[in-house]
């Protein structure tokens, strides 16, 4: 799994036991390192409702997602916008964040039948 902004959204969403599958692979083919800011981000991932990288995973990217939920409220998928950095400033990203997880509400409410096309 790609530890970008869409990847970490994800991640943050599964089952404590599916994360430690992730997070086993990851520690075979990423240092240690990345590993564990990865799981320390997780909890903020779910507390904001989106997930960040500015040019973590690709140099001179920038990524941003929120979570899609499903009708049994399980992340289905994930919105995410990319752009390249140096069209936005890393403190951007928030109100960015904030913005793509409003979209991705309403949309999930949609797919979950709370209001009609």
């Amino acid at each position: 799994m790609e530890a970008g902004a869409y990847g970490k959204c994800l991640l943050a969403y599964m089952p404590p036991e599916e994360q430690q599958d992730i997070f086993r692979e990851l520690h075979e083919s990423d240092t240690f390192e990345d590993v564990s800011k990865i799981q320390q981000e997780l909890p903020s991932v779910v507390e904001k409702g989106y997930a960040t990288n500015y040019g973590e995973s690709i140099e001179g990217i920038f990524g941003v997602a929120a979570p899609i939920f499903n009708v049994n409220h399980d992340v289905e998928m994930s919105i995410c916008l990319f752009g390249m950095t140096a069209r936005l400033k890393q403190d951007e990203l928030e109100e960015l964040g904030s913005y793509l997880h409003s979209i991705s509400k309403e949309i999930s409410r949609k797919i979950q039948g709370a209001e009609q096309f």
